[in-house]
């Protein structure tokens, strides 16, 4: 890592341009400045009417493994772009061999954990009733 210079990008909190060797860190961004750009094409893309999520793969319309799901935060603060990409939005979180499905209920403080299935399919049938 380069000490001295930081993204314009990561001071914004977004992942810095260009990926690869060009892009100097200075260890203060966030873990997923510096995984996004390495593993972003790989990921797949839920496209909804407030944003994209980032996700290991979708199956019906639900997001599997996010990249960035909601975490916990007081309401009033959460932003409100994060408020309308994931509010009443199951998605479905891996944990070894269970398949844990979360919600973030309007604007509540954490997502909710609504059950969780052997696996996806089972899942999908939880997420259903969302």
């Amino acid at each position: 890592m380069t000490h001295g210079h930081q993204s314009q990008h990561a001071e914004l909190g977004k992942p810095p341009t260009g990926g690869g060797s060009g892009v100097r860190y200075s260890g203060r961004e966030s873990w997923w400045v510096l995984f996004v750009p390495h593993t972003l094409n790989a990921m797949r893309k839920l496209q909804t009417d407030a944003g994209v999520i980032y996700c290991r793969d979708v199956v019906n319309g639900v997001a599997v493994d996010p990249l960035n799901p909601p975490g916990w935060c007081d309401p009033i603060r959460r932003p409100a772009d994060e408020i309308a990409l994931w509010r009443n939005r199951p998605y479905i979180v891996t944990d070894g061999d269970l398949f844990i499905v979360m919600c973030l209920y309007q604007a509540s403080d954490e997502p909710r954990w609504c059950g969780q299935a052997g696996s996806v399919p089972d899942a999908l049938k939880i997420a259903r009733f969302i």
